[in-house]
């Protein structure tokens, strides 16, 4: 069972999965910022 192909590929696209949210938070931390700077 730990070497089932499936189990795999839902831990590959888990952490895939991962790395997306974090470049989200980065992306949506970064556009917090440009609004607090370029806030009219």
């Amino acid at each position: 069972l730990l070497h089932h192909p499936m189990k795999r590929n839902h831990h590959r696209y888990s952490a895939a999965e991962k790395v997306l949210a974090s470049h989200d938070y980065q992306l949506l931390l970064q556009a917090s910022i440009y609004l607090k700077l370029y806030h009219f």
